[in-house]
């Protein structure tokens, strides 16, 4: 029998059911979303925040389908993520930057631009 493929914890297959039923729906950037999600832990993008810092606007809300890593930011984003390190963390919240859910986002329907 073949092993499994693909991710296995489970809140992560529910939230890729449901960004690929809204691209069903006609939502083409939570259907990418979600194909991004669906690969493998070690082809997911893994991000830092230096490279938000550098890219992203100042108020800006950015999605990173996969981790976002510890570095250096001076903008105040907002961060919707899978997985974010302890040490980036405390460093988005210390420069007044919001850290929010994939699901927070698809259900507040804001713009948003994919990073990484």
């Amino acid at each position: 029998m073949p092993r499994p493929t693909g991710p296995t914890d489970q809140g992560l297959v529910k939230l890729i059911g449901q960004l690929k039923q809204e691209g069903y729906n006609g939502n083409k950037f939570l259907a990418r979303l979600g194909k991004e999600l669906s690969r493998p832990t070690r082809q997911r993008r893994e991000v830092s925040l230096s490279n938000i810092n550098r890219t992203a606007k100042d108020g800006e809300t950015v999605v990173v389908p996969g981790k976002v890593l510890d570095g250096k930011i001076e903008k105040k984003v907002t961060v919707a993520c899978w997985k974010i390190s302890a040490g980036a963390e405390k460093r988005l919240k210390d420069v007044g930057g919001k850290i929010i859910t994939i699901e927070e986002l698809m259900k507040s329907g804001k713009a948003a631009r994919i990073m990484g």
